[in-house]
């Protein structure tokens, strides 16, 4: 099977980019990785699609302190890629 990771990591650009801002839950962007990308990707294929795009400043991750749950946003550097 070929490298997923670079489709992966647009995909998550552009449904972040739909939210126009506001945070998705980390839930919601998996089932949207899982459900919108064929072949349906591996789990460990886009949490480290999720890394990587955190890790170069694309997209945040907040935590919510009362429920532990977690949700991601663009950065305006995320912001720009995704609209490539």
């Amino acid at each position: 099977m070929a490298n997923q990771i670079p489709d992966i990591k647009k995909f998550m650009l552009r449904a972040l980019l739909v939210c126009d801002a506001e945070p998705m839950p980390q839930s919601a962007l998996t089932d949207a990785c899982l459900n919108g990308i064929s072949p349906r990707p591996l789990m460990s294929d886009i949490t480290q699609a999720r890394r990587d795009l955190e890790y170069i400043h694309c997209m945040i991750g907040i935590t919510d302190e009362v429920t532990g749950s977690n949700a991601w946003a663009l950065t305006a550097k995320g912001t720009m890629y995704a609209k490539m």
